[in-house]
């Protein structure tokens, strides 16, 4: 299984150009200071969207290289549950990932950031939270609006990880915010317009508060495996709905979205999180959701006559060791120099890879893909056209 190398050339470049989040204006005008108009109601509501009246785009290039370099795509899944790995010879302790969701989704590679990307990964989501501070983005166009809120959310999560790394649990870690010390999902990390945000507020105050569409849970990755997965390309305006089509197929027929258990059919707790936005009707509502994208096996389970049930979340970090650090070089091609832990599981992946292919399935994996797209007669953006996810 080839995986991809973390040059340090390809980092220099990402220095090199760290100038900000790109943009381009139709009339060359700079960047206008975004005043933060006082909302009735909810705080939130100085990000609701409005009528588009700004025609600029936000260039992710950046972070499509980024994400290149430390994103691992475990491809489709094989849904059968893994065993437990086996102890080593002389030993009862077995370490690295043990989770049955463990092949599934994709990973990030923690352990082999050095300072250089960590700082890359800091100043990144500064410039975005830079860009959010000068333009008014609720008067983008709507898909662009929400490809910034998905890249700005995920860069945030793998940036404080990356900061704590080694840790097993993300969501247990503790960051001083306001006076407090508060988790991951709920410390104020950034502050635009004058709103201090969470992680929690972008998805649920911002994001879920303005979009209709459920699709949109899939486009926020949380850092462990239990979440949909991270991709190895950034949101755009123009690829929102093919990325979020893609990461909503994956996710509902894996075992950690979606499965059949002895007496109930359980689903993942990402669901019940944004039950009051898209599922009010909590069974009727997530059944023609998940029938949506769900295909052989998981549609035989999705008819079972059982009730649903929120499955245990997998909370174990993301990564290719299981939470410890133990690379010492950007290198993680081959197994030669891999840590016995990443090695085992990378193994573990190859196997249920050669299962798919027995099948006859595709294996799901993002690269060698070849995507063929119509030409483009209007920008989804433009004035009077309809969001792509609304």
């Amino acid at each position: 299984m080839a995986l991809t190398h973390l040059k340090s050339a390809s980092l220099a470049v990402i220095l090199v150009s760290m100038s900000g989040v790109s943009y381009a204006s139709a009339n060359g005008q700079p960047l206008e200071i975004a005043s933060a108009s006082v909302s009735s109601g909810s705080p939130f509501g100085i990000f609701k969207p409005k009528a588009r009246t700004d025609k600029r785009r936000l260039d992710y290039q950046i972070w499509d290289d980024v994400l290149q370099n430390i994103v691992i795509d475990f491809g489709l899944s094989s849904r059968i549950r893994a065993s437990r790995p086996a102890s080593g010879t002389g030993t009862r302790v077995v370490t690295g990932h043990t989770s049955p969701y463990r092949l599934e989704g994709s990973r990030i590679a923690f352990g082999f950031l050095n300072d250089n990307y960590r700082e890359v990964l800091t100043q990144y989501r500064e410039d975005l939270v830079s860009i959010a501070n000068q333009i008014d983005i609720t008067r983008l166009s709507k898909d662009e609006q929400l490809a910034f809120w998905f890249n700005l959310h995920n860069v945030l999560v793998i940036e404080k990880i990356a900061q704590e790394y080694p840790e097993d649990v993300p969501s247990t870690l503790l960051f001083e915010s306001e006076g407090r010390q508060l988790p991951l999902d709920e410390a104020k990390f950034i502050t635009i317009r004058g709103q201090a945000l969470s992680l929690r507020n972008i998805r649920e105050d911002i994001v879920f508060s303005n979009w209709s569409d459920p699709r949109v849970i899939y486009g926020f990755f949380r850092g462990d495996i239990g979440s949909p997965r991270m991709l190895r390309l950034a949101y755009t305006a123009n690829n929102l709905e093919y990325r979020l089509n893609g990461s909503a197929n994956e996710f509902v027929n894996s075992l950690r979205g979606f499965h059949e258990a002895r007496k109930e059919r359980k689903v993942s707790k990402i669901y019940d999180e944004a039950k009051g936005f898209y599922f009010p009707n909590w069974e009727a509502d997530l059944v023609a959701h998940i029938r949506e994208f769900a295909e052989g096996d998981t549609l035989e389970d999705l008819d079972a006559e059982k009730p649903f049930a929120l499955d245990r979340y997998e909370t174990t970090i993301a990564d290719l060791s299981g939470g410890q650090r133990r690379a010492s070089a950007l290198f993680i091609e081959g197994s030669g120099n891999l840590p016995p832990e990443t090695a085992r599981l990378l193994s573990e992946v190859g196997q249920k890879q050669e299962i798919l292919r027995r099948r006859g399935a595709g294996t799901g994996l993002s690269r060698g893909y070849v995507i063929i797209e119509d030409v483009e007669t209007q920008d989804s953006g433009e004035q009077g056209a309809e969001p792509v996810i609304k």
